[in-house]
Order: structure tokens, then sequence, then C-alpha cells
């Protein structure tokens, strides 16, 4: 019986690992579907979506790949998408710079990856990256990796080339599959958010299709194409690949079974008219409380979301403590901004704690979420959606600093814990800002600094055409924010 082989996978979002729990074609990496064509293979995909061949190097799977990868073990690279970003010098690449020159995309793969790879006897393999899909099947510029900074799919051929590797042209293979099936059947290798209801079956809504991103099917395509260039090559581990693979068969394709048609609606902010407390006479900031709240919002004293002389009070007060963060579901208050999900943004405020009932799944802060609710009619509606926080989230004895959900049933908190409760009139600052996939957040506390960077954050799995910006507060404390300052930073590149 043969050895086990090793694959170590790395790439970026079109590579990686998800947990769609929304989507109704949920996305797929390619690197999630190789072990399915090979016998006597393990593939370790440490693909981490938004990231490049630059910002790769930061995370903790680059430690994991330099201290496991060995003699005989083989890398599959699969960068691109992410190194185009040039408006993001976290993770930007020039394709159009030399092998020689540290700031070009040939010198951050060889030397981050090929190099490493190389070094201990492994053997490295390049793939171009998939295109992204096009509704007029003309096929051009960034859709095929070609920018004003060079030519992502030929930097990566040329590199191949110039040091003796084989090269996966995974860019020519979809290229090829987009243009022979045109645009209605190659969104079906793609995910999609949102179902919609035709002649009472259920069936995928075209109109939510990502554009870069695979679903299962279309992940299975790319590995074929990936087993079947390695079938074709002069390395041992063709070898391993399973006999008389074929293309995958349409019919692998099923919707997500945890899938949840919403009943969610874009709010109409130029008819919404809220009570006194929740007020929106300004008109950049709108005032809701929804969730699980205990009461109706509507009419209810307890809820604040309004003017103030120096900005916005916002919160819950009163001898009941109502609303809360908690895992299965947010009851909060807050004035919020719509935003297109085509913008870059920056945005930072105060916050000085004015009233406060201290307890446990409470918080207070600045969030980016996906959706927005208002005129609700329910006092105990389910609401656990996608949300970045820079702000408060408490326990007993003090609060975590930084926070987000992307699960209908887990709250994931940063790294940073107060130990000790805060107090009237404590001040905080927060700061947020989004530049395309990379979302980051800051807040200052006691002269402390607490940082968090979130990449390829889902804003997009309910309302898909704008996000929303707010100050919120909720359970048992009141909070007024000023002196905010918002600006609209340019256009995101998208994935």
């Amino acid at each position: 019986m043969r050895n086990i082989i090793k694959i170590y996978v790395v790439g970026d979002s079109t590579v990686s690992n998800f947990n769609d729990y929304t989507y109704f074609y949920p996305r797929y990496g390619y690197g999630t579907q190789i072990e399915e064509y090979f016998n006597n293979v393990e593939v370790i995909n440490l693909a981490l979506s938004g990231r490049s061949s630059k910002s790769f190097i930061k995370e903790r799977n680059y430690q994991i790949l330099l201290n496991g990868i060995k003699k005989g073990d083989y890398l599959l690279i699969g960068f691109g998408h992410n190194d185009e970003k040039y408006d993001d010098e976290t993770r930007f690449t020039d394709a159009s710079k030399p092998l020689n020159d540290s700031s070009s995309f040939k010198y951050s793969l060889y030397n981050n990856y090929i190099k490493k790879a190389i070094e201990v006897g492994a053997t490295p393999i390049l793939c171009t990256p998939i295109v992204r899909i096009n509704p007029d099947n003309n096929y051009s510029g960034n859709s095929i990796h070609d920018t004003k900074y060079g030519n992502y799919q030929k930097a990566i051929k040329d590199l191949a080339s110039e040091i003796g590797l084989l090269c996966i042209d995974l860019t020519a293979y979809s290229l090829e599959d987009a243009k022979k099936l045109g645009f209605d059947k190659i969104a079906y290798q793609h995910a999609m958010t949102t179902g919609i209801k035709i002649s009472g079956k259920l069936v995928a809504d075209i109109k939510s299709v990502d554009k870069t991103h695979l679903n299962y099917l279309g992940a299975k395509v790319m590995a074929y194409y990936v087993a079947k260039e390695i079938e074709k090559s002069n390395l041992e581990l063709k070898e391993y690949v399973n006999s008389n693979i074929s293309y995958p068969d349409d019919s692998i394709l099923n919707m997500n079974p945890e899938y949840i048609m919403p009943l969610y609606k874009e709010p109409k902010l130029d008819i919404y008219v809220a009570n006194d407390n929740l007020d929106t006479k300004s008109n950049e900031w709108f005032g809701t409380a929804f969730g699980s709240l205990d009461e109706l919002p509507t009419g209810a004293s307890s809820y604040l979301a309004k003017k103030s002389d120096l900005g916005y009070l916002v919160g819950q007060h009163g001898e009941i403590v109502r609303g809360g963060i908690v895992m299965s579901c947010d009851g909060i208050a807050g004035v919020f901004q719509q935003i297109s999900i085509k913008d870059n943004f920056k945005f930072s405020c105060k916050a000085t704690i004015k009233e406060l009932t201290y307890v446990a799944q409470s918080g207070f802060g600045i969030m980016l979420r996906d959706d927005m609710y208002i005129n609700q009619d329910e006092a105990k509606k389910v609401i656990a959606s996608n949300y970045v926080c820079a702000g408060t989230l408490t326990d007993a004895n003090g609060f975590v600093v930084n926070y987000k959900r992307e699960s209908p049933t887990e709250i994931s908190r940063s790294e940073f814990y107060v130990n000790h409760q805060y107090k009237i009139n404590d001040e905080f600052k927060f700061e947020i800002e989004r530049l395309g996939q990379r979302i980051t957040v800051k807040t200052i506390y006691n002269r402390n600094e607490y940082f968090k960077e979130y990449m390829d954050f889902d804003l997009v799995a309910i309302d898909s055409n704008y996000m929303y910006l707010g100050m919120f507060a909720t359970k048992g404390i009141v909070v007024e924010y000023t002196n905010y300052e918002f600006e609209i930073t340019g256009t995101s590149q998208g994935a």
C-alpha cells in the first residue's frame, strides 16, 4: 500500500472553507473538494477568505504551514483575487513588477511560499485565480485579473515557467466554462444568498448570485481541473489521482437544507416615522429599536434613540432592564444610517455613559451590520444577523471589548477583556473603517486601545444592497454619542 501523501493548500476565499448557514447555495472554495479526486492523499486546506499572498503570512495558518510541511509533501498555491486590491496596502502586490522587486506579486509568491516549500523538499504547484463571472458574458479587465497593475494570471504562469513548476491555469478553465455555458448556467456553479418561489416551488434567485465565490458544484468543477492537470503532469502525485475521473454533473447541486426564506424587506427610510423616543428628525440618522425587547418599541417609554443637545441619546432605561445581546438573539436600540454595499467609509464617535444598571449581556458601541429593522410589530422577534462591533459586551464582572456575530447561535468575542465594571460618566471612543473586504474596529477606553481586524466579513447574507452603520445600546444603559465623524472614502473593489 502506498504511503499517504499530504497536500497543503493556501489561498483566498475561492479556495477556502465557509460556514454559510443562511445561503441558498453556500460558498465552497475548491480546496475543500480536491481530496475527493485522490486516493491515499490528505489535504490540509489552510486557505483563508479575504487574504492575499502578502497578508496571509500574518495568519496563524501560515505558521501551521511552515511548521508542518516537509519533504515529499505538496503545496498548492491559489492567490490572486486579493493581491489585486490596490487600495489596501496590507494586501496589494504588483503583478507588473519582476521577481526581484519586493513589492511584486511574483516576489511574494516565490519568497513566502515556493521557496519555503523547496527548502524542506516539498513540491509547490501554482494555480491561477478563477474568473469573476459577468452577466453580459464579456470578459476583460478585473473579471479575468488583468488590471492596471498587471495581469495576475500571466504573472503566475510566467513565474511557474521561470522556475520550472506546474501551473494549473484555472483562469483559462473557468473562463472557457463561463463563455461556453453563458451566465444563466455558469451562475449555478456559484453561491447564491437567497431563494424565490416560482409556481409554489422554492428555487434559487439568480439575482442573488455571488459572481466571485463558487458553490459546491463549482468547487467540484475547479477541483476536477486541478486533479486533471496533475494527472497529466510528471509529478509523482499523478499516481494518486483516482481513475476515470469526470466533469461533475449538475445533479450534485442541492439547496442548503438549513435555508429559511427570509421575510426581510429593506427599510423604506424616506417614509419612516418613529415616535418621540425613536427620533428620525435628523437627515443623517434614523432611530429604531428591534429584536427581543420584552415590549413593543412603538410607544415604549424605556427605549431611547433620539437627538440630544450634543448628539444622540441611545439605550434602554427604567426599573426593568430589557433587551440584551445573547447567543440566540439580540434586542437593541440605536440610531443607524443606510450605506451602499459598494462604499468604503470611515466613522468615529465619542460615547459617554449617562444612565446605568450594570447587568450581564448588556452593551453599547458602534456596529456595522447586514440588515436593519423598523416598525417592529412583535415584542420578542428573534433577530441574530451578521455584524461587527467596536464596543462592549458585559458579564457579571467586566466586559469584552469588540466582537462580531456571524452565526444565528454564536457571538465571537475578541481577545480583549476589561476585568471591572464601567460606570456613569465613563468615556469611550469608537472607530470603524470598511475598506472592501477588510473591516477594522477600534475601541479606546482609559487610554487603552483595542484594535480588531475582520477579513471578508459577510454583509450580504440578508440585505445584498446595503449595510447599516449604527450607534447602539441595550439592557439598562443609556449612552450619549457625540463628536461623530463620517466619511465615504471610495468605492469597494469587491471580492
